[in-house]
């Protein structure tokens, strides 16, 4: 009795509460970071298709428009590829030179 009582005490010392927090924790941000790779998997959406298909079409950002040209021979576009496109228009846009509208005047 002596020994089991002794080997209880020994197993209770090492499991303190705040170990086990942290493994519930641990747990809960594995399986977040699962269920977020997960949804970068799926395939795409109707409209997010045609938002690529309209972005091969512009001529404005021509890197953009390669890359979405480039995405368009593949046969299932993932969510992760169609942030990336997203985030190079963003980029490529913001770098664009936008000069306001000439006066007639000014001709």
């Amino acid at each position: 009795m002596l020994i089991s009582k002794q080997n209880f005490l020994k197993l209770a010392n090492e499991f303190k509460l705040e170990r086990i927090y942290n493994i519930v924790v641990a747990v809960i941000i594995i399986t977040m970071l699962i269920l977020a790779f997960m949804a970068l998997q799926r395939p795409i959406s109707k409209p997010q298709h045609q938002s690529i298909v309209n972005l091969s079409h512009m001529a404005n950002n021509p890197e953009t428009q390669k890359i979405a040209q480039q995405l368009l021979q593949h046969d299932g576009i993932s969510r992760a590829e169609y942030f990336k496109l997203m985030r190079a228009y963003q980029y490529e846009n913001s770098k664009a030179q936008h000069y306001p509208a000439m006066a007639l005047e000014d001709e």
